[in-house]
């Protein structure tokens, strides 16, 4: 079920992005620092998108590989709590009453 969903949005997307390059085939002029660029404005729209998102992807690295190392040191920390619970179960019950 989840396949034919993702299919089915798969194919909304190409239809929407066919519309998208479609209606802006208009040539537009790029100006940067060493020259210039006549390009439709479609491309430029998708590869400020697809920049922006790299810088994004980029951007959270490294908070991700933080939080994956606090994940193991968390994941070690259960260990040990669960080894000294375990540890605490396995011996006799004293009464000193």
């Amino acid at each position: 079920m989840r396949g034919i969903i993702y299919f089915i949005l798969f194919i909304l997307v190409c239809t929407l992005s066919i519309l998208f390059f479609a209606q802006n085939d208009q040539d537009v002029v790029l100006s940067y620092f060493i020259g210039q660029l006549d390009t439709p404005l479609a491309f430029i729209i998708v590869g400020s998108l697809l920049v922006g998102y790299f810088i994004g992807v980029i951007s959270l690295t490294g908070r991700l590989f933080k939080l994956r190392v606090k994940l193991k040191q968390a994941q070690h920390k259960l260990g040990q709590k669960t080894k000294e619970v375990e540890n605490l179960r396995s011996l006799p019950i004293k009464d000193d009453y």
